[in-house]
């Protein structure tokens, strides 16, 4: 009995260590890609050509910005992956600004209204990924915080542990030597 509890502790516990872990390495990976697509957009926005801005725009997004939003809603959006957020309205935002960005390339690649479009996609881009950073930075918070209370959670419940194996061990040993 004790060998299952303990068992079910230590499972419950490095697992939840081991998918907030995971969780932070995503959450990482897409602060590093948001410096990345800024320091892109902000190097285009600068180009004067209109033809030359329109193209590197749409390969900015064909190449980095539309698998990032896909990762981003296959994982830290997803509805299934995080229930708990499906109401939050940072959430609910990125995720429209989404779709803004979905309608402004498609009338980019159809060529409408060009300049238009280009005047809109950049400060949204920018304003995403501030949204972005902060919303992924409350949700990083919020887990490094449950991390630390099931850490503190778990330290007394392992002392407890350790002296029953230890007791266990010091009976063991008086009863195999009487």
């Amino acid at each position: 009995m004790i060998s299952v509890i303990l068992h079910k502790i230590f499972v419950d516990y490095f697992y939840e260590m081991i998918t907030q872990e995971q969780i932070n390495k995503i959450l990482d990976k897409f602060f590093h890609e948001h410096r990345v697509a800024w320091d892109e957009l902000v190097k285009i926005e600068r180009i004067e050509n209109l033809n030359e801005k329109t193209q590197k725009a749409l390969e900015l997004y064909d190449t980095e910005l539309l698998p990032h939003f896909k990762k981003e809603e296959e994982t830290i959006l997803s509805e299934k992956e995080f229930p708990e957020y499906v109401n939050d309205e940072e959430r609910i935002q990125i995720l429209d600004e989404h779709q803004k960005t979905y309608k402004t390339i498609d009338e980019l690649k159809n060529n409408k209204d060009i300049q238009k479009n280009l005047d809109a996609f950049f400060p949204l881009m920018k304003s995403h990924i501030k949204l972005e950073d902060k919303y992924f930075g409350k949700i990083k918070d919020q887990l490094t915080n449950t991390l630390r209370t099931s850490a503190s959670n778990i330290e007394p419940v392992l002392f407890v542990v350790i002296g029953v194996i230890f007791l266990g061990l010091v009976v063991w040993v008086i009863n195999k030597n009487n």
